[in-house]
């Protein structure tokens, strides 16, 4: 999300993090007469800010009666007369401290004062008409203070996050099939075995190749990708030719259920050099899954089965989970708490030397 107009930019930490501050400043602090033009009515409630940031669309804000919010002005950037040619500009500032007694059950060291890890993303959305778009995002992830220094995904100082191109090739109505290529986050179902990774302070990405078909209530995506290494340094982030990954994933109806829905998915995963309590070798896993998922009044439910196969070195792959997420959400009761039961099975691998991996 946005922050307020007004911000201190923390002392202390890297010259990219205060560049990072600037610039989001200036966005908020631009066109300052046109924020206080805005009409207080609208026709309806803006869209909520997306986890995956390229999902959002303000080409409804084409409709100066549309526009309330004072970053309106920032979400449509007309780009010539025509309503469907505009830009849209974003960003989020993530402060995160942390601090761990005992971390890794003493195997790390101990860090008396904890860490913070402050996460800056900036992005630029630019839709030639209907059927031509780009996307493009820069990150930076800061670490100060963390004992032994920062961990895999902690910090990323300046980096190309997202750059692609899409274009439809086919459209009628809200049906159609795209063609997304280039570096970009990729999030499945439940994000289980595929995600963008919003936990860390460092996102991930994917380089690569997704085709979109949409028809009716289902749609399909395949997937050919590569995914993005998270180095340290300036805009040095490259895919790593070490793993790839593939799939089909299908989302629709599930009439059985109320309001319920069901993914269907195959995905593949290459690794040059796993590691395993078996050793070190080639991984060349498949899966194929099942997720039912909805919600029907104050209920939700989500239950997911995942059958996987395959070889790593002269041994082969046999492995399955399962998972479940059922919850009541409280609603006359203030925060609109949720009450629910989750549940999570995995096979595991019970002999390290009988050439079956079960992980």
């Amino acid at each position: 999300m946005w922050p307020s107009c007004r911000h201190r930019v923390p002392h202390g930490g890297s010259g990219f993090m205060v560049a990072m501050w600037a610039m989001f400043v200036t966005l908020v602090r631009i066109c300052p007469a046109t924020f206080l033009a805005q009409s207080s009515d609208s026709s309806a409630a803006p869209p909520a800010y997306k986890q995956l940031r390229y999902e959002e669309d303000y080409g409804y804000l084409r409709d100066p009666g549309r526009q309330s919010d004072p970053l309106d002005v920032i979400k449509y950037v007309s780009l010539g007369s025509e309503a469907d040619r505009y830009l849209s500009l974003g960003g989020e500032i993530r402060q995160r401290l942390e601090y761990f007694r005992n971390p890794v059950w003493g195997q790390e060291e101990q860090d008396d004062n904890g860490y913070w890890l402050q996460r800056y993303m900036l992005h630029t959305d630019v839709h030639l008409g209907n059927r031509v778009r780009f996307f493009g995002q820069i990150k930076s992830g800061i670490e100060i203070g963390r004992a032994g220094g920062p961990r895999g995904a902690d910090e990323d100082k300046l980096d190309l996050h997202q750059a692609f191109g899409e274009i439809k090739a086919w459209t009628r109505g809200k049906d159609g099939l795209t063609l997304r290529i280039g570096r970009q986050e990729i999030g499945l179902g439940s994000s289980r075995l595929v995600s963008f990774r919003e936990g860390p302070n460092v996102r991930q990405s994917f380089d690569g190749v997704r085709l979109g078909w949409r028809s009716g209530q289902w749609q399909i995506d395949g997937l050919a990708t590569k995914p993005v290494q998270t180095k340290q340094g300036l805009f040095d982030d490259a895919w790593d030719h070490t793993r790839s990954f593939w799939g089909v994933y299908a989302v629709g109806p599930f009439g059985v259920l109320p309001k319920g829905k069901v993914d269907l998915y195959y995905l593949g995963l290459d690794r040059k050099r796993a590691r395993f309590d078996q050793g070190i070798g080639r991984e060349l896993r498949h899966s194929i899954g099942a997720r039912i998922w909805g919600k029907t009044g104050y209920w939700d439910y989500n239950t997911e089965l995942v059958y996987q196969w395959g070889s790593f070195g002269q041994g082969s792959i046999r492995a399955w989970t399962t998972a479940s997420d059922t919850g009541y959400r409280i609603e006359s009761i203030r925060f609109r708490p949720r009450l629910g039961l989750k549940a999570d099975i995995a096979s595991g691998d019970r002999d390290p030397t009988d050439g079956t991996l079960g992980t």
